[in-house]
């Protein structure tokens, strides 16, 4: 049986830590939280993936198949140590080190659905990049087994491991890289007090720039609501930030927060003390934030994925037009045309509209709350 307590995180791995956007209540409560993980207990078979299929994505501004791969890693680094406030990947981590032969035997056990996908991606708890998560040698091994078939394969990294060192000995092996970063904010107080994010957005355009250097394209992670905002503060934090991250990046998603097990917005959303936010508040962030971004020159990809949309633990309205919304929400995703988030908010009639235009002109008011 696997003995998380006595796993430590390297020293040379925490360096990636910025100390001034940690909050040390919150990063506190955070690793109390994670205690309850059954997983860290037995991890099971360590060549044996967590999940894998084929779904429907964009690739170039067209629909396309990818292949998504969820790899068993020791664990995010950051997450290890305590980390983000709504972060749950780590309910699938193993707690315990996953050697450099285990993850390739991960990946060569899951390359055998891949269908001719022209995305691959490839999910770890943490960071792909990581070298203490996923070993250099697991890294080149990985790539090489997918080679130049797919157009692209996409990963996710903290911003501290995406260095021109990472990225030498990967150069060449696929058609494309793109690396998927978590900016999350972009402004310090909301990585520190509600995210615990232990990086500054500052990191993310050095990121960026080590990324260009190598050919790699850049995604960045926008958090839309992290516990203790408002619905206005939401808001504006969500626009500013596609603002700030969109000159950096190939494609800005932005990520409604969605509650999951063994966070502090689970722990917050059963006390009634959070609710996720609106899709009114996505549809208007996106809509914008791309304009301003578009003004200023920025021809990318801005999408939202919205994780259990309409349910009362993901981003929602009142259950009457969540449906209609969410649709023109994957209509824009698809076409890239903000002309549907324009549409959505001027044809979309119903009751909560004014609900959610009160929460922001007033906050959130207690009956409210007490309802969800």
């Amino acid at each position: 049986m696997s003995n998380p307590e006595a796993m430590t995180v390297e020293p040379a791995a925490l360096k990636v830590v910025d100390y001034n956007v940690v909050n040390k209540e919150l990063n506190a409560e955070a690793r109390a939280l994670r205690s309850k993980i059954a997983m860290r207990w037995e991890p099971g078979d360590l060549t044996e993936y967590i999940r894998c299929w084929s779904e429907e994505d964009v690739l170039d501004n067209r629909p396309c198949q990818a292949l998504v791969v969820i790899l068993k890693t020791r664990g995010c680094t950051w997450a290890l140590a305590g980390g983000c406030t709504m972060c749950g990947y780590a309910n699938e981590s193993a707690w315990t080190k996953v050697g450099e032969e285990e993850l390739v035997a991960q990946f060569e056990r899951a390359w055998k659905k891949y269908n001719n996908e022209e995305l691959v991606k490839i999910y770890t708890s943490g960071s792909f990049l990581d070298r203490f998560e996923v070993m250099p040698g697991a890294q080149k091994r990985i790539l090489s087994i997918i080679g130049q078939k797919p157009k692209k394969v996409a990963f996710e990294s903290l911003p501290g491991f995406v260095t021109d060192e990472a990225f030498a000995p990967l150069d060449g092996i696929c058609q494309k890289l793109e690396v998927g970063i978590g900016v999350e904010s972009a402004n310090l107080l909301v990585l520190r007090d509600s995210i615990n994010k232990g990086h500054s957005f500052d990191a993310f355009p050095i990121a960026a720039a080590a990324c260009k250097r190598h050919g790699v394209s850049v995604k960045s992670y926008l958090m839309c609501k992290p516990p203790f905002l408002k619905e206005s503060d939401a808001l504006t934090d969500a626009t500013r930030t596609i603002i700030a991250a969109a000159p950096h990046a190939d494609m800005v998603s932005l990520n409604p927060t969605n509650i999951q097990a063994n966070t502090l917005t689970d722990a917050l959303h059963k006390r009634g003390s959070y609710r996720p936010p609106w899709l009114w508040t996505i549809v208007q962030a996106l809509l914008d934030g791309r304009t301003a971004a578009e003004a200023a020159g920025f021809r990318g990809m801005l999408k939202s994925d919205v994780i259990a949309a309409g349910q009362s633990r993901g981003a929602h309205n009142c259950g009457t037009c969540d449906e209609s919304v969410a649709g023109y929400l994957k209509k824009y995703k698809a076409t890239q045309d903000k002309k549907w988030l324009a549409e959505c908010l001027a044809k979309v009639e119903c009751r909560c509209r004014r609900e959610w235009q009160l929460t922001l002109e007033l906050g959130p008011l207690i009956p409210v709350y007490a309802s969800l």
